[in-house]
């Protein structure tokens, strides 16, 4: 996947593929994203009135991620399904009702990534590197487990060796099943004192990793991230961009959506 996961800005915009992923630095494009917001009325007063409650400090990247997804989910599906309310699911997936297709995203301090697709479902994760300074508190027997589990759900498996790559591919098959990190891992037999990886259930998703250090045109290093989904949305067409830091571009998009609603 990674030869072509990094597709160029050019000044015409092409139908939209049948999965798109969106790419953004929060702290960039929040002030763009609150004023496309006023514009355009993106996230509803009483939408933005629980994310603030609910995160108060920390609700300025909260609310410009919600903004942003609101955003894909216009330029993917149409207008009518950007309005629909979120509602999360028994392990906390997100979905809206009567969407045409599925969604995901993931955040790290201020890096978001969004995921729209027409397959039946799909899941992405986003990782910032720890730095040495601050070890994975958990024992290498688990680890090692963890990173056998990723190989058997992964698209690419021998290339994956590093604990932090398996851990997004598998937070990855998490979201798109919906089940959650914890019993993704039981099921994949990451388990008790000596865990030990077993062959994912059938009809599982599969994971495949993203290259975000290809984007234009600043690349960001330390990063990590996977993609799932059934073969439509890890082998399919696939465009990653980066989310615009101004209003005016991000309008142009919303406006050269060629989606219609429904």
């Amino acid at each position: 996947m990674n030869e072509r996961a990094a597709a160029p800005e050019t000044g015409h915009e092409p139908i939209r593929p049948a999965t798109e992923v969106w790419f953004a630095d929060l702290d960039a494009a929040a002030p763009a994203l609150a004023e496309l917001d006023r514009r355009a009325a993106l996230v509803d007063q009483r939408e933005c009135a629980t994310l603030t409650s609910e995160y108060g400090a920390t609700s300025t990247r909260k609310l410009a991620a919600r903004r942003a997804l609101r955003f894909a989910i216009h330029v993917q599906f149409g207008e009518s399904f950007r309005a629909r309310p979120i509602v999360l699911g028994p392990r906390g997936k997100p979905a809206i009702d009567g969407l045409p297709g599925d969604f995901s995203l993931s955040h790290s301090g201020r890096w978001l990534l969004i995921a729209t697709t027409r397959a039946p479902r799909i899941g992405v994760d986003l990782e910032a590197e720890r730095p040495s300074a601050r070890p994975v508190s958990m024992s290498r027997a688990r680890q090692d487990a963890i990173v056998a589990a990723a190989r058997l759900v992964a698209t690419e498996p021998p290339a994956i060796t590093d604990f932090f790559v398996a851990w997004v591919h598998l937070e990855a098959v998490a979201k798109a099943t919906g089940l959650g990190i914890g019993p993704t891992l039981s099921a994949l037999g990451v388990r008790g004192r000596v865990p030990s990886a077993v062959p994912p259930p059938e009809g599982w998703p599969r994971a495949a990793t993203l290259d975000l250090g290809a984007l234009e045109p600043r690349p960001v290093a330390g990063l990590r991230a996977a993609i799932a989904g059934n073969a439509a949305v890890t082998d399919g067409p696939l465009v990653i961009r980066r989310l615009p830091d101004t209003a005016a571009d991000l309008e142009r998009l919303l406006a050269s959506s060629r989606v219609a609603a429904g």
